[in-house]
């Protein structure tokens, strides 16, 4: 409706520009929102992980699953990796990792 709206008042281009921003604010929200689940699955397994008594610990397990985490923060997209939110999460996988 609002690109009739544009072509009848003779502005497709200027309207164009503007879902052309909709859509790479979108797709940048989108990336975040990946984040923001990483960060959240990656908190709730490592809150579990030190709730777990010790004689029920499987470190291999443990430890293969921080690598996981790991390596599912690098795939992060490119954009999200120089915010704050990211690299907390990129250190906050990595420091658990090492007490594996």
């Amino acid at each position: 409706e609002m690109l009739h709206l544009a072509n009848m008042f003779d502005c497709p281009r200027d309207m164009q520009r503007s879902q052309d921003i909709i859509h790479s604010i979108t797709d940048l929200l989108n990336q975040y929102d990946e984040l923001w689940l990483t960060a959240k699955e990656a908190t709730m397994f490592i809150e579990e992980a030190q709730e777990t008594p010790w004689v029920d610990i499987d470190p291999d397990g443990m430890e293969e699953a921080g690598r996981e985490f790991v390596s599912k923060v690098k795939k992060l997209p490119k954009t999200t990796k120089e915010s704050d939110a990211f690299l907390g999460l990129d250190k906050h996988v990595k420091e658990f990792l090492k007490t594996c």
